[in-house]
């Protein structure tokens, strides 16, 4: 699952412990690891802290902040990039070394040959940020359909602030937790839970789905650049049953295949509905015919004295 905090800031210290406890609460996402790096960019101090759950490449040198071999590009990151397997070995063809095994050596060897573009390549589930020292900026993404979560509070014109939970905000001394009356009001009365980009508090935002946003630090004030970079495509299929049939068929098994992928034991929940069920059963296909070769757990959870 994994998380992250980022302080970007002009003229504040903290002395590094706002970072430290603003990434320490979120324990039940990475508790594996915690890793802080500081940096200073023109004016600007940033600080990333990241809270690591160990899913692929287990070792130490896939902790994160993770920090390029040039030392002028880090990233922090959150979710899990399906096919960087794929990805890896077109850019080993173009003669990029890699020192890990990890998606997060590749989404970032992936930002530095591809640029932003690098987004378009990915299969996953994710919420990243890109420190580049280089571009003096700070670059934030979110995956598609905004899977892993996003967050952001602009405290002033000096000073900005990201993370993956809401509560981690509340460990920032100028962060106030101020009740967003509106988006309460719509929640209640109008059984609305989606307000753009808004959140229960006020000025904690969310990081929209398929959105980017880049934090020029060349700056003597920070700025705001907002994109869209994915928007999806509804295309008219001329197939018949039997080919839709087949088309989904091959897309479940791709998309399920890509997701068994990791270094520690797989399992999933049931629920005894018909997605899970399919999702189980299919993997038990391929456990019988020797295309995946670990034993599946599977979970199911119920409440005590309920029917």
């Amino acid at each position: 699952m994994c998380g992250f905090s980022i302080i970007v800031n002009k003229g504040e210290n903290y002395n590094d412990h706002v970072i430290r406890n603003m990434t320490r609460s979120i324990i039940h996402r990475g508790p594996d690891n915690f890793g802080f790096i500081n940096e200073t960019i023109g004016d600007f101090d940033i600080n990333l802290g990241h809270a690591r759950l160990s899913i692929i490449d287990l070792q130490e040198n896939s902790n994160q902040p993770f920090v390029s071999k040039c030392k002028k590009v880090l990233l922090v990151f959150n979710g899990e990039i399906y096919n960087f397997q794929e990805i890896k070995r077109e850019l080993k063809s173009l003669g990029i070394v890699f020192n890990t095994n990890s998606d997060t050596e590749v989404i970032l060897e992936s930002y530095l040959y591809w640029g932003e573009e690098c987004l378009n390549r990915f299969n996953g589930m994710f919420s990243f940020a890109i420190l580049d020292k280089k571009r003096e900026k700070l670059f934030v993404a979110r995956d598609r359909f905004g899977v892993k979560p996003l967050y952001y509070s602009q405290i002033n014109q000096e000073e900005i602030v990201f993370s993956s939970e809401i509560k981690q905000f509340f460990f920032h001394p100028k962060v106030k937790k101020v009740i967003n009356s509106e988006a309460f009001y719509r929640f209640l009365f109008q059984k609305s839970h989606k307000f753009s980009c808004e959140s229960f508090f006020k000025n904690i935002f969310e990081v929209n789905q398929g959105e980017l946003i880049t934090i020029c630090l060349k700056r003597s004030s920070i700025s705001l650049k907002k994109e869209t970079w994915y928007r999806p495509e509804l295309n008219q299929l001329d197939a018949n049953e039997p080919e839709l049939e087949e088309r989904f068929s091959e897309l479940f098994d791709n998309a399920v295949k890509l997701r068994l992928n990791a270094d520690v034991p797989v399992g999933t929940g049931l629920s005894g509905g018909l997605d899970s069920s399919s999702i189980v059963c299919h993997i038990k296909d391929l456990i019988e015919q020797k295309k995946w070769n670990h034993p599946l757990k599977t979970f199911s959870s119920r409440f005590l004295n309920h029917a």
